[in-house]
């Protein structure tokens, strides 16, 4: 199992399983849309449950009515549900035997279908809009580095779900853009980057907001030594979690603290205190981004 494979059946089912009920539609309901079908689940997630593969699976939040969506020779990861029916997931597989590659499927795993087709460059870490109509993606080239996505550059591009258009949203070749994720109707986008940084490419982001069509760019957190990692919008789209470093991390510090801001960058503060992860820097940031959208997910 390659190096991602590792990352992601270390920390995928916890990750995703907690970031999907944060995401999902309004709190307390149960019963999700697809296909003209009730789907009692709300939690998507991957796992290397199965000989060593990671695949996706659905279930319910008290862990019950366990399926397995994904069955091939490949790994499957990353899933996210559109936020407002929940009737469509979309992922990251490499069954295709090369890079890693956008799919999406119906909420219960029927009618998958490859979406981007991008040899020696690769799509990671999805999220689609709340009515599924677009998809979000860093892309990158591949390199022959076994990293992803975890070495740049990439970029942000959206996916028009209906019509195919791609659209490069922030086109910046020397610097490393990730972690994307549309607010609640689908005009704001947040992100992470290190254009700005000290040192571009040494993996110091900031959390930039822009407009859909990839206008209007604003740099929210504007600490240059100090990282910032996993935004994501709360449901009303107000609000912007976000995972921070507490020291500079030129001091090679993996410790990460839970933050929270407004749209426009004011009012930051540490949501979550003591909560902090003492492991490698992308998984602690991962876990972090975990708990936080599940405590953030009902801000108001």
């Amino acid at each position: 199992m390659s190096r991602l494979m590792a990352k992601i059946a270390s920390w995928g089912s916890l990750a995703f399983a907690l970031f999907s009920i944060a995401c999902g539609p309004g709190a307390g309901s149960d019963r999700r849309s697809g296909e003209g079908k009730s789907v009692n689940t709300n939690i998507v997630f991957n796992s290397n449950r199965h000989q060593g593969r990671v695949d996706i699976y659905v279930m319910d939040r008290d862990g019950g009515s366990l399926r397995q969506l994904t069955k091939n020779s490949g790994n499957n990861w990353g899933p996210q549900w559109n936020w407002r029916d929940k009737s469509k997931i979309i992922f990251v597989s490499d069954r295709d035997g090369g890079a890693q590659e956008l799919y999406i499927m119906d909420a219960d795993g029927k009618n998958q279908r490859r979406l981007t087709f991008t040899d020696g460059i690769e799509e990671t870490w999805p999220s689609i809009s709340p009515d599924g109509r677009f998809a979000l993606f860093p892309r990158g080239k591949v390199n022959g580095r076994n990293c992803s996505p975890f070495c740049g550059p990439h970029d942000i591009w959206k996916k028009d779900l209906v019509t195919g258009e791609e659209v490069n949203l922030t086109n910046s070749p020397a610097s490393d853009d990730l972690e994307v994720w549309f607010n609640a109707d689908a005009t704001k986008i947040v992100y992470t980057s290190d254009r700005d940084s000290l040192s571009p490419g040494n993996g110091v982001y900031d959390v930039f907001v822009m407009d859909a069509d990839g206008s209007h760019k604003v740099n929210l957190t504007k600490t240059p030594d100090i990282a910032e990692d996993h935004a994501i919008f709360n449901h009303r789209g107000d609000k912007i979690s976000f995972a921070r470093g507490n020291l500079p991390a030129s001091s090679g510090s993996r410790d990460w603290d839970i933050w929270i801001m407004h749209i426009d960058g004011t009012n930051q503060s540490g949501a979550l205190p003591g909560i902090r992860r003492r492991t490698t820097a992308r998984l602690g940031r991962r876990m972090t981004r975990s708990l936080f959208t599940k405590q953030t997910s009902t801000l108001t």
